[in-house]
């Protein structure tokens, strides 16, 4: 049900300068750099920290101090497919006064360097950046990151010099993680990633039970070769100890599922590769069957949209404070779910919600396609149908950052550095249990 997430975003190259005194949020930048190779700059880059225009002193970056192209990741090798994303380096910058960043590339003939000064605010050194064609974006609200947009040509103007010595093409790797917690009422949860909702009693692969006292952790080791949720989704239930499990999330015995979807794509990690950015997010596309929160674990940055094709902008996230949430605390199943939308209710079946496209389909429905975005409505210019049923607006009404129709994903989408590591949450929607 779910469409790809657009993760190569493209920043517009447009004249915005940062007003005086601006707050920069958690002193945190974001480069968004061309492509290398032949289509961008010749080679890969290797950045350095210094503490002056003069860059007598340069440290290389342990995160990105060798910058690459993100490595292809297709859906044969359990990626998402399509093109790589875009090469996003993100910075810590000084508390106070400005801190600068020297760029080196072996441009064939001689290496080449160029300077980059920002400060605490986010505002651009126009006096000592030598950077040519680099394009601030202005941070958008209190909780808005400066980035820069680095042009191709960004060594027109540089001299041929002497990099510093003992280049290293090594990368730290980050110790990022993914934590799903039980905060629903029931003592045990089941959740399955592999999408097939075959897991009754909570066994085979891609099933995890989840009990009220102990999470399940998706660690750092096993994302070193990333993670490509597909759909996360709770298929079942243990109200406590002892219980027969209860299906939930489609109806019995067919394949009509109605699960709240909690997706994921972590990028594989190496240590001589830029790597691609992390994306999550709520979905319910299909409806729901439980709540969810998303929650940072450590201050992150993401890149978020307004609208459906709109300009993607950086937020920083604060550690443990949800981005997206699924219910709002007043919000009821009957509040929720329009009437006649209602999952089936039987033994093995507890309450749910439809979204408008699952339940067009359950029905055969003459308008699936115009409310799943399928066919020939498969457009954002097509689709049209889907914002003005009860459903979508009342999930956008009783949420925050979680989408509810295949066009409203910009709605849910975090695009975030690799190095960030998420919880997911899954809650009671009164009556669900």
């Amino acid at each position: 049900m779910k469409r790809a997430v657009p993760i190569a975003l493209v920043f517009l190259l447009c004249s915005m300068f940062f007003s005086p005194g601006a707050a920069l949020a958690g002193s945190k930048a974001v480069l968004n750099l061309p492509v290398l190779g032949a289509n961008g700059l010749a080679d890969d880059l290797y950045l350095y920290s210094c503490a002056d225009a003069s860059c007598a002193s340069p440290t290389q970056l342990q995160d990105y101090g060798h910058i690459t192209n993100v490595p292809r990741w297709p859906k044969g090798n359990g990626g998402p497919g399509g093109n790589p994303p875009a090469i996003w380096v993100f910075l810590n910058i000084a508390e106070q006064g400005y801190q600068y960043y020297q760029f080196w590339q072996n441009a064939g003939d001689c290496w080449k360097s160029c300077i980059l000064g920002i400060n605490a605010q986010g505002e651009l050194d126009n006096s000592s950046t030598t950077c040519a064609g680099t394009v601030p974006i202005a941070p958008n609200g209190a909780d808005g990151v400066a980035s820069f947009t680095l042009g191709a040509a960004m060594f027109t103007n540089a001299q041929c010099g002497t990099p510093p010595a003992k280049m290293s093409q090594t990368n730290t790797l980050p110790l990022r993680s993914l934590t799903f917690i039980n905060g629903a009422s029931a003592k045990t949860i089941c959740l399955q990633t592999d999408s097939s909702f075959e897991h009754p009693q909570c066994t085979g692969d891609g099933a995890n039970k989840i009990t009220s006292q102990t999470p399940y952790i998706i660690n750092s080791s096993d994302l070193v070769n990333g993670s490509n949720s597909g759909v996360g989704q709770v298929s079942g239930f243990q109200l406590k100890d002892g219980d027969e499990w209860i299906d939930t999330g489609r109806e019995v015995p067919s394949d009509q599922v109605y699960a709240t979807n909690l997706e994921w794509t972590v990028w594989p990690q190496h240590t001589q590769h830029t790597m691609g950015p992390t994306t999550v997010d709520i979905s319910l596309v299909n409806g729901f069957n439980v709540g969810a929160t998303l929650t940072p674990d450590q201050d992150c940055v993401c890149s978020v949209a307004d609208t459906e094709g709109g300009v993607p902008y950086f937020v920083l996230y604060k550690a443990g404070v949800p981005m997206a949430e699924f219910p709002k605390p007043e919000a009821s199943l009957s509040i929720l779910c329009p009437q006649g939308s209602e999952a089936p209710i039987s033994q093995d079946n507890k309450y749910g919600c439809y979204s408008s496209c699952s339940k067009a389909r359950y029905y055969e429905s003459a308008d699936q396609d115009q409310l799943c975005c399928s066919g020939s409505y498969n457009t954002p210019a097509t689709c049209t149908d889907p914002p003005s049923r009860p459903y979508v607006q009342n999930v956008n009404n009783y949420s925050t950052r979680v989408y509810s129709w295949a066009f409203n994903d910009w709605r849910g989408t975090f695009t975030c550095e690799p190095t960030a590591s998420f919880t997911f949450t899954v809650t009671d929607i009164e009556q669900t249990f």
